[in-house]
């Protein structure tokens, strides 16, 4: 039996128009060679020639002979690389490169490895448009390990073998191989009955059937190991001192007590609740136990595996070498280049009260803090060690002033006070000493992305972007690559390229979703960024799922202040759309208040003028206008400055400067287009329309109005125009209709202003549809061409009535001319209906 039944392999093997390569990829005890063994049985059903190499006993330059002569043979040329990961170097790869780029059509490669497959052709990786089989796909489903036991189970019993096996196959068949005793003792006969009977305690059950009858040297060399989540031969045989440990991996493998892969050089793993059971006996041996870590520690210290040296030296309880190991990976620049959670999971083996004497690994500590938006915790650490250690003897480190200067860019990136004067040195400190180091130049390139996208400065942002890909891409940096995404898919958005936006969310989640384990800060990160796409596009049961998730986990931090003020308004929107401006607004309170207690820069100001816009006349709002920036050498970002224009346009509208609120949002729709803000431009438009509206300059109004549906039909945005509520769709409905004194261009019945419109008239609550049933039917007959008269008698009522409801239509669109621009107006709201309803 074979798992991975979620891949089809048949499909891939013979549809013509998927992707050519396979990676395989998952840790060891996914049966990968089985799996493998019966891809290459199926492509030779299918008349291919099969080539099954192992990278530890083939060359690279074997590999290409072998590839060479196989594809002199007939039809496709299945090519499978069981166990990438332990080739002997790099011009493996290389070849494995050179073969694809020649590759014939039909022609396919798959790729087996423990760890993430990463091999460049040139300027491309191959890894890029493959196709992707991981353990989920390779690990045992319900369907699999229910057949493996003939249908005996119970549901609930399978349910018990998949949670405590996790999928893992080799754990699935020492389950198998425990059932098959005791049907063999003629326990089994009601094989219901004894599943009851053992079931309550399945993991002691299933630990009594792996453990039992172990001979004393297989016991003690799975207790000496049980510290280890893996171990290779070698490392065991150093760890016992026992020259007969190879002979006893073996027979452990045999008996499934271990999980190895297939090589020369295997590495073993033991499922975590058997380990767990053995470590307890180990913890109990007290000294040996630490003897064993601190032996472990050294060894792989050796290997320069340091991660894996601090947290055995965390094990054997010596907190000062794994501080000394700790600082050897150059701690914040490692959380840099590899992420906060890889450096997070070094540094939780670091004794805290260690920090106060080793100043860089403090400076970790801050770093850490500050990506998870713990900004107080970071801007104290960061003084203290300025105060006590750059402004004594240290002064001259080189590397503690690049890991300060690290934190502060860090803390300017998370805490939404813009990047100051500081910031902006020590951001040109770090450049100065990253020559040759494309980790931190990735990095350096990502944080100027966002400088650049904050500044408005979108072709600088990408420019900055393309260059952090390259970086991130060659150092193979997947969180690093992820965030760059994000980044992208920000500019994007803003500039109305909404596929392409969608394509860097979506590969950005993906990204953090293949490490191991998941990248849960980062993933968190992406939802207000997806809620605020899909609010922006009228998929608002998306947006409130997403908006949902983001409320949910708001609190646990790491995000931007502009993805917080992005999800905050999000879900302040939607709350408008379901139950009006009250429940947004105490959305918004919620949102504030939240802003306050984490003292988020600008994020406060934000959404003190989101909920000033709801009522702009309120005597607060004058105070708020008068605000300048944090930062005296800050200017305000650009979603303050566009925000505070239409709240003081409305206030001034209000007080009677119609011409002076007019004149401030054309001169904040100058900057967005000089700028490029596009997805900007469309709120500004629609409020300068109904300003315009408003004063009775009804062409000007409609000529505003149509710029806003040409730029919001390039992204599909209709939330814009549905959020201004009725006064705004009245004028949609009027451009749509042409119904506009003295303007004959109407847009017609067009799809795009048709689906806001009906995406309004589904509003679960909020602001009332434009028209209810009754002046909906009177527009429909006076469509077709009725009359006063006819109408009333079609509807049964007066002619007087009929009048009365015409006149409350025509008030609500505010339209005044001849009875020819009323039926246009008539006939394009009675087609929008039906076509929606």
């Amino acid at each position: 039996m074979t798992a991975g039944r979620s891949f089809d392999q048949h499909d891939w093997l013979r549809d013509p128009l998927a992707p050519p390569i396979l990676l395989v990829e998952a840790g060891a005890g996914y049966d990968k060679t089985r799996w493998c063994e019966t891809l290459r049985d199926r492509a030779l059903e299918a008349g291919f020639t099969t080539l099954f190499i192992e990278p530890a006993s083939t060359s690279a330059s074997q590999l290409g002979e072998l590839v060479d002569a196989a594809e002199r043979g007939a039809g496709p040329l299945l090519l499978v690389i069981d166990g990438f990961d332990r080739a002997p170097d790099r011009r493996f790869g290389e070849a494995i490169a050179d073969i694809s780029a020649r590759q014939r059509p039909g022609d396919r490669i798959a790729i087996a490895s423990r760890n993430r497959i990463a091999i460049r052709f040139r300027r491309r990786w191959i890894s890029g448009g493959a196709a992707r089989v991981n353990e989920a796909a390779l690990g045992f489903g319900r369907d699999q390990t229910a057949a493996l036991f003939e249908g005996a189970l119970p549901d609930n019993a399978v349910d018990m073998v998949l949670a405590w096996s996790e999928g893992w196959p080799t754990a699935v068949e020492a389950v198998h191989l425990g059932w098959q005793r005791k049907r063999r003792t003629h326990d089994a006969n009601d094989m219901a009955r004894l599943i009851d009977e053992i079931w309550p305690d399945v993991a002691s059950y299933i630990e009594d059937e792996i453990l039992s009858d172990l001979a004393a040297p297989q016991r003690d060399l799975m207790i000496r190991t049980a510290f280890l989540e893996t171990f290779d031969g070698d490392l065991a045989h150093k760890l016992t001192g026992d020259a007969s440990t190879w002979d006893v991996l073996d027979q452990l493998v045999d008996r499934h007590v271990l999980a190895a892969d297939e090589g020369s050089d295997p590495s073993y793993r033991c499922h975590p609740l058997v380990r767990r059971r053995l470590e307890s006996d180990l913890r109990k041996r007290g000294g040996e136990f630490r003897h064993l870590a601190r032996k472990a520690a050294q060894i792989f210290w050796q290997r320069q595996d340091v991660q894996r040296a601090i947290t055995c030296a965390d094990l054997a309880g010596d907190g000062a070498l794994a501080a000394r190991w700790a600082l050897s990976l150059d701690t914040a620049m490692f959380g840099v280049s590899r992420g906060g959670r890889e450096l997070r999971e070094v540094m939780q083996h670091v004794p805290v009260d260690i920090l106060e004497t080793k100043p860089r690994l403090a400076l970790a500590h801050a770093f850490l803090a500050a990506k998870s938006g713990r900004i107080d915790v970071a801007d104290r650490i960061l003084q203290h060690v300025r105060t006590t250690e750059l402004n004594g003897a240290a002064g001259s480190d080189r590397l503690l002033a690049r890991d300060t200067a690290i934190v502060e860019v860090a803390i300017a990136m998370y805490d939404g006070r813009g990047f100051g004067g500081p910031a902006l040195a020590a951001l040109d400190m770090i450049e100065a000493v990253s020559y040759g180091d494309e980790g931190i130049r990735g990095f350096v390139e990502n944080v100027r992305c966002a400088i650049a996208f904050d500044a408005s400065d979108f072709p600088e942002a990408l420019a900055r972007y393309r260059n952090a890909l390259h970086f991130y891409t060659c150092q193979n940096a997947t969180n690093g690559l992820g965030y760059i995404h994000l980044h992208s898919g920000r500019i994007y958005a803003e500039m109305l390229n909404i596929e392409a936006c969608a394509r860097a969310y979506d590969h950005a989640r993906q990204l953090f979703l293949e490490q191991r384990p998941q990248d849960e800060q980062s993933l968190r990160l992406i939802k207000p960024l997806q809620a605020r796409l899909a609010y922006d596009q009228g998929r608002f049961e998306e947006a409130q799922r997403l908006s949902d998730g983001f409320a949910a986990e708001v609190g646990q931090g790491g995000y931007y202040w502009d993805a917080l003020y992005l999800g905050f308004r999000t879900a302040a929107k939607l709350a408008a759309r379901r139950h009006g401006d009250a429940d947004a607004r105490r959305t918004l309170d919620g949102a504030i208040e939240f802003a306050r207690l984490n003292r988020i820069g600008h994020l406060e100001h934000l959404l003190l003028l989101e909920r000033a816009a709801l009522a702009p006349e309120s005597d607060d709002v004058a105070h708020l206008l008068d605000r300048g920036p944090l930062h005296a050498a800050s200017p305000l970002p650009w979603r303050i400055r566009d925000l505070r224009a239409v709240v003081r346009a409305r206030r001034d509208a209000m007080a009677g400067d119609l011409d002076g609120a007019l004149a401030r949002l054309f001169a904040q729709l100058d900057e967005c287009h000089v700028q490029g803000r596009q997805r900007s431009r469309i709120d500004l438009l629609i409020a300068a329309s109904l300003l315009l509206d408003q004063g009775q300059r009804r062409e000007r109004a409609i000529d505003m109005l149509h710029e806003a549906t040409r730029l919001a039909r390039k992204g599909h945005i209709v939330a814009p125009f549905i959020e201004n509520g009725r006064d705004a769709l009245a004028l949609l409905s009027l451009l749509a209709s042409g119904a506009v004194d003295g303007n004959g261009a109407g847009i017609g019945n067009d799809p795009f202003v048709s689906q806001v419109l009906a995406l309004q008239d589904e509003a679960p609550s909020g602001p009332a549809t434009l028209l209810n049933q009754r002046e909906r039917d009177i527009l429909r007959h006076l469509a077709e061409g009725m009359s006063n008269k006819l109408i009333a008698r079609q509807l049964n009522i007066s002619p007087e009535t009929v009048r009365y409801y015409l006149k409350g239509i025509y008030e609500k669109y505010g339209l005044h001319g001849g009875y020819a621009n009323r039926r246009a107006l008539a006939h394009f709201v009675t087609q929008t209906s039906a076509t929606h309803h």
